[in-house]
C-alpha cells in the first residue's frame, strides 16, 4: 500500500511539475485563472443543459425529468461524500503550497483561500463531473463532449493553478460518477425522493419551481451563499484534536437525518397509495395536501 501511495505521489509531482513549466506568462496565467473562477461558462452551461432537457417537448419527457431529479440527488450525495472524506482523511497540502515540489511561480498572487483545506479528494471534480456525466446519461451524443469539456475546461485549470493534484481530480471524479450511477440504479431513490417531488410539482407547480429556482441558483454558483458557514464548520472539525470523532458524529447525524427522512417518505407514499387503491383520491392535484394531513394525523 505504501509503495502504491508513493507511486501516486510521484506521478502527481511529475504532472504538476510539467504543467508548472508554463507558469509565469502574464496572459496564460490570467486566462486559466479566469476560466477556473468563471461559473457562468462552467456550472452555468451544465445547469442550462438540464433546463433544456427538462422543458424539451419530446416523447419520454416524464422519464427524463425523473432522471434529472435522480442525477441531482446523486450529485449532492457525491459532493457530501467527498467533503466528509476530505475531513476524515489525512491532510494533504495543495501543490501550490508544497515547498518540496519543483515548480515555477505564477505571475499571479498566490491564492490563500485553500491553505487550510485538504487537497484530497477534489469536491469540485466530484460535483461538476457528476453533472457532466449526468448530461451524458440524458443524451448519449453528449457524453463525449460533456466529459471532454469537464476534463479540459474544469480539471486542467485547477491542476495548472496548483489547486489540486491529478489523483485528487481522479478520485473526486470517480466519487461523483459512481454516486450518479448508483442513484440511477437504486429503486429507493425513485420511491422515496423522485416520485414524491414529481407529485409535488404536479400539485403545486408554483411552489416547486420557486424552490427549484433557488436550488439551481445555488448549484450554479457552487453554493457560494452557504459555502462559507459549511467551510467554517468543517474547518473547526478538521483542526480539532478529536476531529475524527467529531467527523464521525457529523456523519452519524447526517445518516440519522436521511433515515428519518426515508421513513417519512415511506409513510407518505404508503398512505397515498392506499388512498389511490381505495378510490378516495380522485384529484391528483390534492396529493400533497392529502399526504400531509395523513402524516400529521398519524
Amino acid at each position: 500500500m505504501q509503495t502504491l501511495l508513493n507511486l501516486i505521489q510521484a506521478m502527481d509531482a511529475r504532472v504538476y511539475s510539467w504543467l508548472s513549466q508554463f507558469h509565469g506568462g502574464w496572459f496564460l496565467d490570467r486566462l486559466v485563472s479566469h476560466i477556473e473562477a468563471n461559473t457562468l461558462f462552467k456550472t452555468g452551461l451544465l445547469i442550462a443543459g438540464y433546463c433544456y432537457f427538462w422543458f424539451r417537448k419530446r416523447p419520454g419527457q416524464q422519464h427524463r425529468r425523473n432522471a434529472i431529479v435522480t442525477i441531482f440527488v446523486g450529485t449532492i450525495v457525491g459532493l457530501a461524500i467527498t467533503r466528509i472524506a476530505a475531513t476524515i482523511a489525512p491532510f494533504r497540502v495543495r501543490p501550490m503550497y508544497a515547498t518540496n515540489l519543483q515548480q515555477h511561480a505564477l505571475s499571479l498572487p498566490p491564492i490563500s483561500n485553500f491553505v487550510d483545506w485538504s487537497s484530497w479528494p477534489c469536491d469540485h471534480a466530484a460535483y461538476l463531473g457528476a453533472l457532466a456525466y449526468g448530461l451524458g446519461r440524458l443524451s448519449r451524443r453528449l457524453m463525449v463532449p460533456a466529459m471532454t469539456f469537464f476534463a479540459l475546461w474544469i480539471c486542467v485549470p485547477r491542476m495548472y493553478l496548483g489547486i489540486h493534484y491529478a489523483s485528487d481530480i481522479l478520485m473526486g471524479t470517480a466519487i461523483g460518477l459512481a454516486s450518479v450511477w448508483a442513484a440511477l440504479r437504486i429503486e429507493e431513490v425513485q420511491e422515496f425522493v423522485v416520485r414524491p417531488l414529481m407529485s409535488f410539482m404536479e400539485a403545486k407547480p408554483q411552489l416547486f419551481y420557486g424552490a427549484a429556482y433557488i436550488v439551481l441558483f445555488e448549484m450554479t454558483t457552487l453554493f457560494a451563499d452557504i459555502q462559507q458557514p459549511v467551510h467554517a464548520l468543517l474547518g473547526t472539525v478538521s483542526t480539532s484534536k478529536g476531529h475524527h470523532h467529531i467527523a464521525l458524529e457529523v456523519g452519524m447525524v447526517a445518516f440519522a437525518s436521511v433515515s428519518v427522512g426515508g421513513v417519512i417518505f415511506r409513510r407518505i407514499i404508503r398512505r397515498h397509495q392506499a388512498a389511490l387503491n381505495a378510490g378516495t383520491m380522485r384529484n391528483p392535484g390534492s396529493a400533497v395536501s392529502t399526504w400531509m394531513k395523513s402524516f400529521v394525523s398519524g
